[in-house]
């Protein structure tokens, strides 16, 4: 007599189920074998690992929140039979580098420490001495090869640190947040960023379905999708936490041919409905501590972890919101975000070859860097949802997104396993979510048509804008500067986002010729500060000129000079929004000096 579990064929003989799993995992404190066999002690928890829903049953909203329960529970009980928790006792880190020939060694060296106690002579104890300091230069020199190499063959740096973390020899963890803080303290700490906004409402999507699209951007409806869609998703997680429902991504991909047919009808009734289930909107919040010595929540920052099976469902939608952002090149060219074929490294020399031409036009560059405080968390869903539909997303795709947003609520993962009490969130992307980076992409990308007197540079939320001018009219480029800076502020302000203006500063960048510069009228007070560090080369060799071959040069001293007026004019005409309060470490304005014509100096 055969039946089947998710699709696993089963064989019963005798009152005896056995279980074929194609191979081997962990999932925590889970272990499940090549060949379960066990006796049939819980036959309730197998006929619910065997309930089926219908998919034609699933005509509506509630439906679909039971097809997903019904499958999350049947994941669940199913590992409950096969691979039932249990405590794991904690042994002590291994030492890899100790291989047989160094225990064979430390064998010998207990040999005459045997010796010396049963006879302590004066050849016995030297015996063990002398045994005792090679056995040790033995484990010692293991010991120092083994982490060498594992420093050395280390990819980057956070491949380096991995190790050494895994080695014990990085520094003592910070103390956890849930011994000086309640968790429902941390937990409204957290959740009052987010509720900051008015709460997404139908009326608030209708409408927003009801603006105008330019005729150049065509309509965007997410559509459903094959079972190999689903599975190459499955396959793409990568998370070694779980969400609130207990499931790994690698119980997922373990069991991915046997819930295919049940996750893709789910992705697909979704999509259908414009309904995200509810149960995937919680999300369970880790706090970590910031400082060795937190004294308040802000010293702590949440990271958050929602279910896996809810990030299938996010990576299909961001992938198809991706792939008609880029094909119609609706996303700004100068945001070097989470976009494929970006990065910080394409940010940085987008603007450095930027200041690098007009430095050879022999003009003065200023770059003014912006921070918005909290953006990810804190941005409108109404205003989310106008923006996507202004990059053609139909009405029912609007809809489904606004089932994404709203409704969601979180709670704090506590020691012994269980949780806080839920709170929700009215405002911001998900923590946590697949979706959450596209999203704030889109929000973000009206900034960019705004400024329209400078260059401008953009990841993420970290906007700078770039504008240079000749050496004589300073006026000039600080009209400039000061129109985008204007139109910056404006935009915050019109998004409800909140420029942090602790990390909002400007930066000057000339050569030895800007001893030109002309003196400016400017009132004494300035709110740019001027601070003159050691300059950096970026020439092709990328060396570093060293500060004694340009301290003494009196056309340097006169530079500094001659730049200090232009400094003193460099005053924003939007001190009181964007620098007031800002404190002199942070409103700086660097000016790099001394170096070589030919060589491109910035700071």
């Amino acid at each position: 007599m055969s039946s089947s579990i998710f699709g696993h064929q089963t064989y019963e003989r005798a009152n005896i189920l056995i279980f074929t799993i194609p191979k081997c995992v962990m999932c925590n404190s889970r272990k499940i074998d090549f060949l379960i066999a066990f006796g049939m002690t819980a036959p309730s928890t197998l006929q619910i690992s065997r309930q089926r829903v219908d998919p034609l049953h699933v005509q509506d909203r509630a439906s679909l929140k039971l097809r997903v329960n019904t499958t999350t529970i049947a994941i669940y009980n199913t590992l409950d039979v096969l691979a039932p928790l249990r405590n794991v006792p904690i042994k002590s880190k291994a030492r890899p580098w100790v291989t047989p020939e160094l225990r064979s060694a430390i064998c010998s060296r207990n040999r005459p420490y045997r010796r010396a106690r049963r006879n302590p002579t004066v050849s016995h104890i030297a015996a063990y001495r002398k045994s005792r300091s090679a056995g040790r230069n033995i484990l010692d020199s293991a010991k120092n090869r083994f982490l060498s190499s594992k420093i050395n063959t280390a990819r980057d740096s956070s491949a380096c640190w991995r190790a050494l973390r895994g080695l014990g020899l990085s520094c003592d963890a910070k103390p956890s947040s849930l011994l000086l803080f309640l968790p429902d303290e941390l937990n409204n700490h957290y959740a009052s960023v987010s509720r900051g906004a008015m709460p997404l409402s139908e009326k608030m999507v209708n409408c927003a379905a009801s603006l105008p699209v330019a005729d150049t951007i065509p309509t965007f409806t997410l559509h459903q999708v094959t079972e190999i869609e689903v599975l190459h998703s499955i396959n793409s997680l990568c998370s070694k936490g779980t969400g609130i429902d207990n499931i790994p991504a690698s119980i997922l991909k373990l069991a991915s041919t046997s819930v295919i047919t049940e996750l893709t009808a789910v992705v697909n009734k979704s999509i259908e409905l414009s309904c995200f289930p509810s149960s995937w909107k919680r999300a369970v919040i880790t706090p970590l501590s910031k400082t060795n010595t937190p004294s308040s929540p802000s010293d702590t920052r949440p990271i958050a972890q929602l279910p896996e099976m809810a990030k299938i469902l996010e990576r299909i939608v961001h992938h198809q919101l991706l792939f008609h952002l880029t094909s119609h090149g609706l996303l700004n060219a100068h945001q070097f975000g989470f976009r494929p074929g970006h990065s910080t490294q394409t940010a940085v020399l987008d603007l450095t070859e930027s200041i690098r031409r007009a430095i050879d036009k022999r003009k003065v560059s200023m770059v003014v860097s912006f921070d918005f405080s909290k953006a990810f968390d804190t941005i409108s869903h109404c205003r989310l949802i106008e923006k996507l539909r202004l990059i053609g997303c139909s009405a029912p795709t609007l809809g489904w997104f606004a089932s994404y947003l709203t409704g969601r609520s979180q709670t704090i993962h506590l020691s012994d396993g269980s949780w806080s009490s839920f709170v929700a969130t009215t405002a911001g992307v998900p923590q946590g979510s697949v979706l959450r980076p596209l999203l704030f992409l889109v929000f973000i990308n009206d900034l960019s048509p705004r400024l329209s007197s400078s260059q401008h540079m953009i990841y993420a939320d970290d906007t700078q804008i770039f504008c240079s001018g000749l050496p004589a009219s300073p006026q000039a480029l600080l009209d400039n500067a000061n129109n985008d800076v204007s139109a910056i502020a404006a935009w915050a302000d019109e998004n409800g986002i909140r420029l942090n203006t602790g990390k909002t500063n400007a930066m000057l960048c000339a050569i030895q010729t800007s001893e030109k510069i002309h003196e400016a009228s400017a009132p004494a007070r300035s709110s740019l500060h001027p601070e003159f560090n050691q300059p950096r080369s970026i020439a092709g060799n990328q060396r570093r000129h060293q500060a004694s071959d340009i301290a003494g040069s009196q056309r340097l001293q006169a530079a500094r000079t001659q730049t200090h007026l232009l400094v003193s004019s460099c005053r924003l005409t939007h001190p009181t929004r964007l620098l007031a309060g800002t404190p002199m470490r942070h409103a700086n304005t660097h000016v790099s000096h001394g170096a070589d014509p030919q060589s491109h100096v910035i700071t």
